[in-house]
């Protein structure tokens, strides 16, 4: 795309080329052709040369140095200057849509850039990005799934430190040493190190690489992880359950209160019922099924559907 200057350039452009103005040379022009180039003086009199304003506004055209090279022209040349002021306006009023135009982008990328911080801003306050589900219906289930949400943590955090025993054993086994300790066969038969999932949630190594972090400084680490973990699942699935929990109630209806018959894993054959506030329930059943990719390989999906 041209700048504005370019598209100014090209206005003037056959209008100069087929009326320059030319002076004679001042002067001052003639010292410095001397001085700079080393002319000889006598071949430089009685020269005639671009007139300042048609140089200005044939190799500098712009909305504000059209209008001064203009004015400055038509003291000396009118006539000219007049076949160059259709053409100014022309320019000035295209730089006054450039510079709307260019406000009017500014403007556009400085809302979506808000917009993009609202919206980040407010999937960290409510732990998940809704899509097409309201925000009320989305906090009355993470509302009634407090307990599920509590004891999936709990859960989680037993798991995290029965794998930070087994592997502090597996390390003192090895005297610390974590590449003895965790050694897997790669695809060409070949020995390599491999770190365990959550080692980094659990060990900070000093660079001899000896352990750290004994359970007692770690334990916290782990509840925090096992907390945001909990919070996440419980966060994403709630989010997914509100669009579809909206889409089946009767309009102006709201959520009154959730139950869930299962006391952790929801995934697994959980029915979740909803109470709305026009009277109405819902039910909503979520197991975990296997699937077969086309290329052999299986996968486990958690689908949800309505059963009342």
């Amino acid at each position: 795309m041209k700048s504005h200057k370019e598209k100014a350039q090209s206005i003037f452009a056959a209008i100069l080329l087929a009326n320059r103005v030319e002076v004679a040379i001042t002067e001052a022009q003639i010292n410095e052709g001397v001085a700079r180039y080393g002319v000889a003086r006598d071949t430089l009199k009685g020269k005639l040369v671009a007139h300042a304003a048609w140089n200005d506004l044939y190799y500098g055209a712009s909305a504000k140095v059209a209008a001064a090279a203009l004015k400055s022209l038509a003291v000396d040349f009118p006539k000219q200057a007049a076949l160059f002021a259709p053409a100014a306006a022309a320019v000035a009023a295209g730089a006054e849509a450039d510079k709307l135009a260019r406000e009017a982008q500014k403007a556009d990328k400085l809302a979506r850039r808000e917009a993009k911080t609202a919206k980040a801003a407010k999937k960290v306050e409510l732990g998940a990005e809704l899509k097409g589900a309201s925000e009320t219906t989305y906090l009355a289930l993470r509302a009634g799934l407090v307990d599920v949400e509590a004891a999936l943590a709990g859960h989680i955090a037993e798991g995290l430190r029965n794998t930070f025993n087994d592997l502090s054993k597996t390390l003192a086994e090895h005297g610390g040493d974590y590449r003895a300790a965790f050694t897997v066969l790669n695809r060409r038969g070949e020995r390599v190190h491999e770190l365990p999932d959550n080692f980094d949630l659990f060990f900070k190594y000093t660079p001899n690489w000896t352990r750290a972090f004994a359970y007692d400084s770690v334990s916290s680490r782990i509840t925090s992880a096992a907390n945001r973990r909990a919070a996440d699942a419980v966060g994403g699935y709630s989010a997914k359950l509100a669009g579809k929990i909206d889409n089946a109630a009767p309009a102006g209806a709201e959520v009154d209160w959730v139950k869930v018959a299962i006391s952790r894993d929801i995934w697994t054959g959980s029915v979740l019922t909803v109470a709305l506030t026009d009277g109405s329930r819902q039910s909503w059943n979520t197991k975990i099924i296997w699937n077969q990719s086309v290329y052999g390989r299986q996968f486990n999906q958690w689908p949800t559907t309505r059963l009342a």
